[in-house]
């Protein structure tokens, strides 16, 4: 209540607070500090005293709040107590949620899961003690001076760093954020994710000039604009039609997309230059550096062009409670936003005839609208591809004079694999060259197209798509979803998953095979029955690791599935996979020695 929303309700409570405290306030915040320091040294750090420490945390959360107690709060040590706190929350690995311990959380519906609906991490996160202590340090840093936690200084922000770099949910991650903006920098540094920060730098397929009053210009890309910076863009940058996808037709294009010829936008004198570098900064790195008197400028920036996330932290303000982070997602590009930059259309293996329509071409195969500046800053297989400077060329059916003719005018890369293997040397079908160059080719031949396909369905490609602009694999269905569907519905639910860890495997996407490799052990634990099929998959794609894993989740059953002729169905190899792998659960050596 005392961080209430509402000024009446939090001037209230902390006017009977400090009521409360007055005759022996100082004596009980010097008892709490000290109880907070013995219960966050080594050897009383656990999980037994964990509910009683947070109690101890909300109380100096709220001492931090009254300003006659504020001072005694920061030179008491406390900022040094709660550094401590934070570190063994993060090493530990001991972690209590709030509602363990929370009496009023107890049997409630509301926090029960329901079915097979499953809410999101919850803000706080799954440490009550990590979260509480960052709480109160960002109280005490926002009270205190530079001379009260200099002595602390690097050894605080290379902790509160750590949090940034290894804990995911919202509410810890803008607490770090909050107490970093007391040092100048402004964001979410992380060391797993530098964003697109070194293509502004190598200034790498930009395609927008941004001009200054002093003639100085910047290059960056139109695409990460749009959806990181939408306001630097000139509105004629969006169609109408981009909106929406329902009514925006073929013809309709080359009219509607004229405006994107347009390659520099010019700024007046009255916008900052120094403000307005920092703020693509942000938009590319994800985090900004900056002293106070620049500060005060990009504050202004970033209101100006509803960048409401640095906004906050310009203004050192600790967010309202379920405030979302900042997310570096870009599927949003892969819609109407994303369709005026795309330059990239990827297609996938054809498996069967399906329906399909595409709201933005004429092409009927399915097929996504991409961007290869996305798709190579975040794979390095796919930027060496596209670097390689691959031969252009065309369809033989076409007449050698339009063949000619479209050879300088309309060029379409094509990247075909191997027919004799599985190996992706060439994974896509990559049509590129200008945006206007690959509509005029849809127009004049629309019904012409020779060329390889991706080696893998188009529900992978989908998930791996989403996954390279995302950074998150898309989970398979859950719950009664999953519960409720047969075998074959499963197989075809894990199928792409497999595709998605083979094809990773050569892209060097160590991440995503970790992550399509997990999400595979967790359908075989809750459906043992897909082992069989696995293999099969798995032996298709030489992926030998993986056939190994379902052997073990077959073994247990290997003489029924012998003596049933299942195993007829697998070569010979696999069936001593299997066998091998049986013998050695009978022997006490099995266990699934590869998860």
């Amino acid at each position: 209540m005392m961080h209430s929303s509402s000024t009446y309700i939090a001037s209230k409570v902390r006017l009977i607070l400090s009521g409360v405290l007055e005759i022996k306030g100082n004596e009980c915040l010097k008892r709490l500090l000290y109880l907070l320091d013995y219960g966050s040294s080594a050897n009383n750090f656990g999980s037994a005293n964990i509910p009683k420490t947070v109690v101890e945390l909300v109380c100096l959360i709220c001492y931090s709040g009254l300003p006659e107690y504020q001072k005694n709060v920061t030179r008491g040590d406390g900022i040094r107590t709660l550094v401590t706190s934070i570190r063994r929350c993060l090493s530990n690995g001991v972690c209590t949620s709030r509602r363990s311990f929370a009496l009023h959380f107890y049997h409630n519906v509301f926090y029960e899961r329901t079915c097979c609906w499953m809410t999101a991490e919850e803000w706080e996160g799954k440490d009550a003690l990590l979260f509480y202590s960052l709480w109160g340090l960002a109280e005490l840093v926002q009270h205190s001076s530079d001379t009260d936690h200099s002595h602390i200084k690097s050894n605080l922000i290379k902790t509160v760093q750590e949090v940034l770099d290894n804990v995911s949910a919202p509410g810890p991650r803008w607490l770090a954020a909050n107490i970093l903006s007391y040092f100048g920098v402004y964001g979410f540094p992380n060391k797993h994710d530098k964003g697109f920060g070194r293509a502004l730098e190598d200034k790498e397929h930009t395609d927008l000039q941004l001009l200054f009053a002093n003639g100085e210009s910047v290059s960056v890309h139109k695409i990460i604009l749009a959806v990181q910076c939408p306001s630097l863009l000139p509105p004629e940058q969006f169609p109408q039609s981009a909106k929406t996808t329902d009514n925006f037709l073929v013809k309709d294009v080359p009219r509607k997309c004229c405006p994107m010829l347009r390659k520099e936008v010019r700024f007046s004198a009255r916008v900052d230059q120094q403000a307005l570098l920092k703020l693509l900064d942000y938009v590319y790195f994800g985090y900004v550096e900056a002293g106070e008197d620049l500060a005060r400028k990009l504050k202004t920036l970033a209101k100006s062009c509803n960048m409401q996330p640095l906004y906050l932290m310009l203004c050192r303000k600790i967010p309202q409670w379920g405030t979302p982070i900042p997310s570096s997602d870009f599927t949003d590009a892969l819609g109407p936003l994303g369709f005026q930059f795309a330059d990239i259309i990827l297609e996938a293996e054809e498996t069967e005839k399906m329906p399909w329509a595409c709201s933005f071409c004429s092409l009927l195969l399915p097929h996504m609208h991409a961007h290869k500046f996305i798709l190579q800053s975040r794979c390095k297989y796919l930027q060496a591809l596209f670097l390689s400077g691959m031969q252009e060329r065309l369809p033989k059916v076409l007449p050698s004079r339009v063949e000619n003719h479209l050879r300088n005018k309309y060029p379409i890369v094509r990247f075909s694999r191997s027919p004799l293997n599985r190996l992706p040397f060439m994974p896509f079908i990559l049509f590129y060259s200008s945006f206007h160059q690959h509509l005029a080719w849809q127009f004049l031949f629309p019904a012409i197209r020779k060329a390889s396909k991706v080696p893998v369905s188009w529900e992978a490609l989908i998930k791996l798509v989403r996954l390279i602009y995302s950074r998150k694999l898309p989970d398979p269905p859950f719950g009664c979803l999953w519960d409720n569907m047969d075998t074959k519905e499963r197989l075809y639910e894990l199928k792409p998953y497999v595709e998605v860890y083979w094809l990773a495997e050569f892209w060097i996407l160590e991440d995503v095979q970790e992550a399509c490799f997990t999400t595979i052990i967790s359908c075989l634990d809750s459906d043992r029955q897909l082992a069989l099929e696995v293999m099969k998959l798995a032996a298709g794609f030489s992926l030998w690791k993986l056939a190994e894993v379902a052997a073990d989740y077959m073994a247990p059953i290997y003489h029924k599935l012998r003596d049933s002729g299942v195993l007829e169905q697998l070569d010979e190899l696999l069936i001593e996979l299997v066998r091998d792998a049986s013998v050695r659960l009978s022997q006490g050596s099995g266990g699934f020695p590869h998860l």
